[in-house]
């Protein structure tokens, strides 16, 4: 980590409040401790730790591998099955962790092996630099760090899939897309719609992302989960309009309709879809009489469905009433 210290306060050697790090060092430590914090990285985490807590001593790989090589894998085993896993003792993590500098901030735990406890002192040790770096970075760059941590939450698939979570129904918002005026009111209803579903969403992901931190002893409590879902609703507000706006170009410059352009579901058109779904479930049953009662009425919802597209696209074509 490269520091520099400014100079201009005359005082020798500096102080720590002098101290500041590069510039992007410091976008790399931001975009690092919101990469830590996704839930594929803290999944993948808990895993490998959870592997390493298992781990067994290179006193019986080495001899288990010479066996595989000599054919004689079979009598080895007979001879010395899988010992079980080898915790250090809770004094020998004590020193372990004095040793590494990091009294304080890692505990023992009844399950760690020495491979486990180094992977926990090599996550910590990293979590604490970023935040040295984070906390020595000036208050000018927080736009710029703050798009770091932004940029590193996109980059997550189970983020991007959680800011999709469906939480507003179609119909309602085909509504609002339709009262919407112009590509900027679309916009706008999308990123409303965004940030309800990328907070729902991040809300959704948040206990696994926790449950991670909290197994690798990360610095991780409840302000950071508002943060987390602070980022989703951000996300989820950011993405909704780029893609919805992506679809509706593309549509357009297909001759398509889009989906918001249909009229409006109402009491008449709500009517004449029930209608329908009866009409259509009397007919099934007359032509298939052995056909369970269930799936008669999803085929009747199903042709309900398209037929009460059908006629409210032609609706907003015509201007008329279906």
């Amino acid at each position: 980590m490269t520091l520099y210290a400014r100079m201009s306060t005359g005082v020798w050697p500096p102080r720590l409040e002098d101290i500041e790090p590069g510039f992007w060092e410091s976008i790399g430590a931001a975009f690092g401790d919101a990469w830590a914090g996704n839930p594929v990285p803290r999944t993948m985490d808990a895993w490998n730790l959870r592997q390493a807590e298992r781990s067994i001593s290179d006193d019986y790989i080495a001899p288990l591998i010479n066996a595989v090589k000599g054919g004689t894998y079979d009598s080895f085993l007979k001879e010395n099955p899988f010992p079980e896993p080898v915790a250090l003792s809770d004094q020998e993590q004590k020193q372990r962790i004095k040793d590494a500098g990091l009294e304080g901030h890692v505990t023992p735990h009844a399950s760690y092996t020495a491979e486990a406890l180094d992977i926990i002192l090599e996550a910590k040790r990293e979590e604490l630099q970023r935040k040295e770096i984070l906390a020595t970075t000036p208050a000018s760059r927080m736009p710029a760090t703050l798009a770091a941590g932004f940029g590193a939450s996109a980059l997550d698939p189970i983020n991007i899939a959680s800011a999709f979570v469906p939480v507003i129904s179609e119909a309602r918002a085909l509504k609002m897309l339709g009262a919407a005026k112009g590509s900027w009111g679309r916009a706008a209803v999308r990123a409303k719609i965004g940030a309800v579903e990328g907070a729902a969403g991040a809300a959704l992901v948040e206990p696994l992302v926790y449950a991670g931190a909290q197994k690798m002893q990360a610095d991780y409590d409840m302000a950071d989960s508002l943060v987390n879902i602070a980022f989703g609703a951000a996300l989820g507000a950011a993405m909704h309009p780029a893609v919805g706006g992506a679809k509706d170009w593309l549509q357009g410059r297909r001759g398509m309709r889009r989906a918001w352009e249909a009229a409006p579901v109402d009491a008449q058109s709500e009517e004449l879809r029930l209608g329908f779904v009866r009409d259509m479930t009397t007919a099934y049953r007359a032509a298939r009489p052995d056909v369970e009662e269930g799936l008669v009425r999803q085929q009747a919802e199903a042709a309900a469905a398209l037929f009460d597209a059908r006629a409210r696209a032609w609706a907003y074509d015509t201007g008329r009433t279906a």
